[in-house]
């Protein structure tokens, strides 16, 4: 929750975490991705496709959150320290947020 009451206080001009699609910048990390994902949701139907933005984009390098045992102005600081990422290299993207419409404009690969 750091991350979220951070990035509205001081970073709304960023994806929210908890309303926003999460992508990846490439057709191989996507596939394994989602391969990865569909081992745990037998009997399900997942795509992978290629789609067309309209909004706002985060790319996040580092995702160095700590899950517990920390007091909350050490969650507040990595918060800050996570939204406070620009300009990431390419290969140095962990993780791609979006929010705004997209529209599908490919069906890469379809799991059933």
């Amino acid at each position: 929750m750091a991350l979220e009451f951070v990035r509205e206080k001081e970073f709304p001009d960023k994806p929210s975490r908890l309303h926003c699609l999460y992508l990846s910048n490439n057709k191989d990390t996507s596939l394994s991705n989602l391969n990865d994902f569909v081992k745990s949701k037998k009997g399900k139907q997942f795509q992978v496709v290629a789609i067309k933005l309209n909004g706002t984009i985060f790319k996040a390098g580092e995702v160095t959150i700590a899950r517990q045992g920390e007091s909350m102005s050490t969650y507040i600081e990595q918060a800050r320290a996570y939204w406070s990422q620009n300009n990431i290299d390419d290969n140095k993207i962990k993780e791609i947020l979006f929010e705004g419409t997209a529209e599908i404009v490919e069906i890469m690969k379809e799991i059933k």
